[in-house]
C-alpha cells in the first residue's frame, strides 16, 4: 500500500501513527529478525485525535 503511494521509509525517519481515533509519534526502524519496518513508539504517549471540521471556501 505505501509503495503504491511513493513512500519509502527510513531507518530512524520520524512519523506519527493513526488508528482510529488515536495518535501517537514513533521512529522507524528495520526489525532484521522480522524482516519488517516497525515503530518503536511511546505507550505513554497515545493521543486522541480532535475531531475538525475542514471549511470550503468558494
Amino acid at each position: 500500500m505505501m509503495a503504491n503511494q511513493n513512500i519509502e521509509l527510513q531507518d530512524g525517519q520520524l512519523l506519527t501513527i493513526y488508528s482510529e481515533d488515536l495518535e501517537v509519534d514513533g521512529v522507524v526502524q528495520l526489525s532484521e529478525e522480522e524482516k519488517l519496518w516497525v515503530a518503536a513508539i511511546d505507550w505513554n504517549k497515545i493521543r486522541q485525535v480532535e475531531d475538525f471540521v475542514v471549511q470550503v471556501q468558494v
